[in-house]
């Protein structure tokens, strides 16, 4: 037996209202943070190919999986 398994995900997280609200939140004094009205949503891109391979009786069997992740636009606090 022989399965090839191709697959692509994706998903979209929004900045929060924290994030994105121009006011100071001074709650912590020594980080003080901003908000971003600029921030576009992270964009997450995830593909998977996977191979396996088997005998007929279940005995011998190899299999190999490779998966990549690429974000866009990541939301990160500077």
């Amino acid at each position: 037996k022989r399965t090839l398994r191709l697959q692509y995900r994706t998903r979209l997280n929004a900045p929060s209202v924290g994030q994105l609200q121009p006011v100071s939140d001074n709650t912590n004094p020594l980080n003080v943070r901003v908000g971003n009205t600029q921030l576009a949503p992270e964009f997450y891109n995830t593909f998977l190919l996977g191979y396996h391979v088997s005998s007929d009786q279940g005995i011998n069997s190899f299999s190999a999986l490779a998966i990549l992740n690429q974000s866009n636009n990541r939301i990160a606090a500077s």
